[in-house]
């Protein structure tokens, strides 16, 4: 206790054994990249901006036509065992998920995924440029490599349904809505954490390792919810399929593959934006408050935050300041009482206005995501 009590007053890099285990880059300074603008017309003369955009064409191009010629493998195979089966489809999605984003990610991100692109657009880590022509090259790729799958295998094609994304028998729509959205959730929720910011300047390892978990995560998913919808989770992929295949069984629900896709990145947007908000107020204390004026202390990195700048700063601009990673109030001899506590939590008749703000600490978070991003 005494130990813990001691990192709190100095700060947790005073005693570098008590940190996880990591390397030097632990003490590397973190700066929360700045919010993409809404609109930047800049980018529209820049090379750089179309290269990318080519970037998502070839890689989704790629992740179709490989995923679709294996599910086509698999359809005109009598026997399954014959087969690389379900588990083989999902390992392809995923397989080939990191490959691309392995490759794609230092020119474009490496979304691969209009639902991805939305996710991201909604936490304001591109602008609204970029997103719409990354998901309009993702979809023309999506479509160019279904379409080289049907000029290989035109009559299997046709007969095999084509990769096309449809509820199976004995699912109902709102049962394909809910995979699709709990699927994309899964996926984007795996991306934001896998591409974290933070996470990247404490451990030197993870922009290698990032393609990994959302390889993982697309595997999983598509193990889960193959039996259900075919397992869409990313809009383009759909679309191609549904395009090239072009028979109303591929559009009878085709709807729920974009509507399904782009409410499970919008929750995971929203949920990993819940993490955006001053732990001060989180915890009921006003802004002008002794706790709010106080620096916090990275509890991994030692790093301290003054928060002055938050009473200066609309809550869009501060969004990039998190509270996920165990922030710490350093002890000081200002502000508190013999016990070690600040007044506003020394007296016992505060107690709800200690529990009641985290009990309602996602309500909390849906307003504050409602006022930031729209």
């Amino acid at each position: 206790m005494e130990g813990k009590e001691e990192d709190v007053r100095v700060g947790a890099n005073r005693y570098g054994e008590r940190q996880p285990i990591g390397t030097a880059a632990q003490a590397k300074d973190y700066r929360e990249p700045p919010s993409a603008p809404l609109f930047e017309a800049g980018e529209l003369s820049s090379w750089s901006f179309y290269r990318a955009g080519i970037a998502e064409f070839v890689a989704t191009f790629l992740f179709l036509y490989i995923t679709v010629l294996t599910v086509m493998g698999v359809a005109k195979s009598k026997s399954k065992c014959s087969t690389v089966g379900i588990q083989g489809i999902a390992w392809a999605f995923g397989g080939m998920i990191f490959a691309l984003v392995y490759c794609t990610a230092g020119i474009s991100g490496g979304h691969i995924n209009p639902a991805v692109t939305f996710g991201l657009f909604l936490a304001r880590k591109l602008s609204m440029t970029r997103a719409i022509f990354y998901i309009i090259m993702q979809c023309l790729g999506a479509i160019c490599g279904a379409g080289v799958v049907k000029g290989f295998e035109p009559h299997l094609y046709e007969r095999l349904g084509g990769g096309a994304n449809t509820i199976a028998k004995g699912y109902t729509n709102i049962a394909g809505l809910g995979a699709e959205i709990v699927g994309t959730f899964v996926l984007v929720y795996t991306v934001f954490s896998a591409t974290d910011a933070k996470r990247n300047a404490r451990d030197s390892h993870v922009p290698i390792l990032a393609p990994l978990p959302i390889g993982f995560a697309v595997f999983l998913v598509h193990l889960a919810t193959i039996p259900v919808t075919g397992t869409g989770i990313n809009p383009a992929r759909s679309l191609g399929a549904a395009i090239i295949f072009n028979k109303d069984q591929a559009w009878d629900d085709h709807w729920i593959f974009w509507v399904g896709t782009f409410i499970g990145a919008a929750l995971a947007a929203l949920y990993h934006g819940s993490c955006y908000v001053h732990p001060a107020l989180l915890l009921g204390h006003p802004a002008n408050s002794e706790v709010a004026k106080l620096p916090f202390i990275n509890s991994s990195s030692g790093r301290r935050f003054f928060p002055e700048t938050f009473r200066k700063t609309s809550f869009r601009k501060f969004s990039g300041r998190r509270i996920c990673d165990f922030w710490k109030y350093p002890e000081t001899t200002s502000g508190k009482t013999s016990s070690g506590m600040f007044p506003e939590e020394s007296s016992s008749g505060n107690f709800w206005k200690k529990v009641l703000p985290e009990v309602s600490f996602f309500l909390k978070k849906i307003i504050y995501f409602v006022i930031i991003y729209f």
